[in-house]
């Protein structure tokens, strides 16, 4: 017997086909809709993310953090996790409001500006010896930058130990 030129076996076949297809999909989608381990909590990460717009060059400080819940996957992203990871680092792009924040995004503050003012210290058989200098580069905790002594004018490479404080020769 034939349907259209179809036979009964090739109709047959197709709605075998056809229903396991469906069945497939209708299975996907409801396992798609299940909570992974069954409340919608414990279905999310929690990142940091920003309470407003941070532009490129702005210091990022506690209050301007908050923290906001995700996808697992989200986690799989190149994104800060925690919060330390981005309090007190430097903006070097902009940072959306209620998103996650990327690590490509933050920066290492810099403790010593090119320009600044500040203490020259030297320390050596416990001995320490402190000055003023220029600082002639800009740098982050533990980068050798140049300074310049103010009373001598001469030029050395010191240790940026914090905020406006540089180190030279060994402790």
């Amino acid at each position: 017997m034939s349907l259209n030129g179809y036979c009964c076996a090739h109709i047959s076949y197709l709605a075998n086909h056809f229903s396991k297809v469906f069945a497939g999909a209708m299975l996907c989608l409801s396992v798609a809709h299940q909570p992974v381990l069954g409340t919608a909590i414990s279905n999310s990460i929690t990142v940091p993310v920003a309470k407003n717009t941070i532009f490129p060059g702005s210091p990022i400080k506690d209050d301007q953090i908050s923290e906001k819940n995700f996808r697992p996957s989200i986690g799989r992203m190149n994104i800060c996790l925690r919060r330390e990871d981005v309090v007190g680092k430097v903006a070097r792009r902009v940072i959306l409001g209620g998103q996650p924040i990327l690590l490509i995004a933050l920066k290492d503050a810099e403790l010593v500006a090119a320009g600044q003012s500040v203490v020259l210290f030297f320390a050596a058989d416990g001995v320490e010896i402190s000055g003023r200098a220029l600082a002639l580069q800009a740098g982050k905790m533990g980068d050798v930058i140049q300074v310049r002594n103010v009373d001598s004018g001469v030029v050395v490479r010191a240790v940026v130990a914090g905020a406006g404080r540089v180190q030279a020769g060994a402790n």
